[in-house]
């Protein structure tokens, strides 16, 4: 499983030739394998956070953005509530740093 989450955490997040009119089904297989594991999941955001620490900025707003999209409280089991919340919170995310990742 890390190796699919790693896999599909790359095309959403760093590759700009993603379709995004695959967004949705791409947002729910990676809520999937974040639920599957959320360790490799923390690993893979710590390690684009570390790519990121030169640019003060783009760092700041990239933490906040993780933040929001799995905020503590959250829970991560696959009800449709859940799925809902973030899938939300997917768009929200993708369009506060998609354009900055992408370019890097």
């Amino acid at each position: 499983m890390d190796h699919y989450l790693q896999v599909v955490f790359q095309m959403l997040l760093l590759e700009s030739c993603f379709d995004m009119d695959l967004l949705e089904t791409g947002s729910q297989t990676f809520f999937a394998l974040i639920c599957c594991n959320q360790e490799k999941f923390r690993q893979l955001v710590n390690e684009l956070l570390t790519k990121m620490q030169n640019e003060p900025k783009y760092y700041e707003r990239l933490s906040t953005a993780f933040n929001k999209l799995t905020p503590f409280a959250m829970k991560f089991d696959l009800t449709r509530k859940t799925k809902v919340r973030f899938q939300e919170n997917f768009d929200k995310f993708l369009v506060n740093v998609r354009g900055f990742l992408c370019v890097k």
